[in-house]
């Protein structure tokens, strides 16, 4: 019995393969569409959905989570953090490639359901703070207004974030989004991310 039980676990804490993750999301590509979790690489984790990636990077003093999708999407993103065998609550930090809906509609969900702080760029606080993208923004009134998330970290272009021997670098590239950032060097999978992830010794 208590076999059955821990291969229940190990089984729980895996995450899907590659081939899993396409089959989940064949004929789906859409912001809230359910996902399985898969590793990316070592300690980073897509968790996010069929449209979204949503990156996990682990770490032994605490977890970071880029991108919340769509606030649909957020019980699934905390299901899949779940799922890999990490507690919500060591989830330490949280940023977002940029403002828009389908990046940051869940960040206050998830914020709420792990206690984490929300890091932004100074051009992106007023939306995660209000809810709504700047009169600026490419995608104005394209989209739903998301929930407000508190931000606790201001971030600037080349500004280092450290959370135990995590530490990731934003690089800002203002275009699509008056606040994206994107991650330098990152592999073609999470170049979705805002920030470049490198351990520390």
């Amino acid at each position: 019995m208590f076999a059955s039980i821990a291969a229940a676990a190990l089984a729980a804490a895996t995450p899907a393969t590659i081939a899993e993750h396409e089959a989940a999301c064949a004929g789906k590509d859409g912001w809230s569409d359910p996902a399985p979790p898969i590793r990316i690489f070592a300690n980073v984790y897509d968790v996010g959905t069929c449209g979204i990636v949503s990156l996990l990077i682990t770490g032994p003093r605490g977890h970071i989570l880029l991108d919340g999708a769509t606030e649909e999407a957020a019980p699934g993103i905390a299901a899949n953090i779940q799922r890999l065998g990490f507690q919500l609550s060591d989830v330490k930090i949280i940023g977002a490639s940029h403002e828009h809906y389908d990046h940051v509609g869940g960040l206050a969900e998830l914020q709420r359901l792990t206690g984490a702080t929300v890091m932004s760029m100074p051009s992106a606080y007023l939306a995660l703070e209000t809810g709504k993208v700047d009169d600026d923004d490419p995608q104005l009134g394209l989209h739903k207004p998301y929930q407000p998330a508190k931000v606790g970290i201001m971030l600037a272009d080349g500004f280092v974030v450290r959370q135990g021997p995590l530490a990731i670098t934003a690089h800002a590239t203002p275009g699509h989004a008056p606040a994206a950032r994107a991650g330098l060097g990152a592999p073609a999978k999470a170049a979705a991310a805002s920030l470049s992830s490198t351990p520390t010794a």
